[in-house]
């Protein structure tokens, strides 16, 4: 198997579905502080379930070999150079709810359930081959989200009208997009819609318009676009706005995130 080049945070792929994303394949270098909207469930897939170091600021750096980092936590992530899978979770999905309730948000989760590992023989059965089943990976992944989700408490409904709101931002990524025009959609004035945002999302509306951007953009490279048509086409100024954005969000360029083939 290939090696991460210099200078790369990942050599692998991602996927998008509504409500989470996967990254699967080879970690690279150590990422920059950072933090994001969506919660972080993270896997070591090797064949030793390779471990790596999550380190939230303000608390100690931990190895571990499956872990949770919840939602808008700041943290630095190392791969180690192992085979390893990020499933993100947006925390105003159903899931995401349970996994907040359950694990709280303020520190870096070592998993340690069976559920972690029987994953990563998944991962490895049908993604390290030449006739990689990428269909069966995001069935792993929406299947250890909803495993592990089953377990935590039961959480608030979320409000009808933030689930519209977040169905009209999908829909027009690519436009203009702001917090006023939004709240007239939904029928709220501008002062309760930012609030109720915010209570049900765990973020602001221009953090999760820019979260939301970068998936759609990164989702068009791995299907072998490039960053300045996707920067375009996910509503981004500019691929030097997207580039910005994705260091804050994931610590790392988005050049360093690079599309592998399959036997990676």
């Amino acid at each position: 198997m290939r090696t991460a080049r210099v200078g790369l945070a990942g050599v692998g792929r991602v996927y998008v579905w509504e409500g989470g994303s996967l990254f699967i394949g080879r970690g690279g270098g150590r990422a920059m502080p950072h933090a994001h909207h969506a919660l972080q469930i993270t896997v070591g897939i090797g064949p030793e379930e390779d471990p790596f170091v999550l380190h939230a600021v303000a608390h100690p750096a931990q190895v571990s070999r499956f872990a949770l980092v919840p939602a808008h936590l700041r943290h630095t992530f190392d791969g180690r150079g192992g085979h390893i899978a990020h499933v993100f979770v947006a925390p105003e999905s159903r899931e995401g709810r349970a996994l907040t309730a359950r694990h709280g948000s303020d520190a870096v989760i070592d998993l340690r359930d069976e559920a972690g590992r029987n994953a990563a023989r998944e991962w490895r059965r049908c993604f390290f081959s030449k006739e990689r089943d990428e269909d069966r990976a995001v069935r792993t992944a929406t299947s250890l989200v909803a495993e592990l989700a089953r377990t935590a408490p039961a959480a608030a409904t979320p409000d009808p009208r933030i689930d519209a709101a977040r169905a009209h931002l999908a829909r027009n990524l690519a436009g203009k997009l702001s917090l006023a025009d939004t709240a007239r959609v939904v029928h709220l004035s501008p002062g309760r819609f930012r609030h109720l945002f915010v209570e049900e999302t765990g973020t602001t509306f221009r953090s999760y318009v820019v979260w939301q951007r970068l998936l759609q953009a990164t989702a068009a490279v791995m299907d072998g676009g490039n960053w300045t048509d996707a920067a375009h086409a996910a509503g981004f100024a500019d691929s030097a706005h997207l580039s910005r954005s994705f260091r804050q969000m994931f610590g790392v360029s988005p050049t360093m995130i690079a599309r592998d083939e399959p036997g990676l």
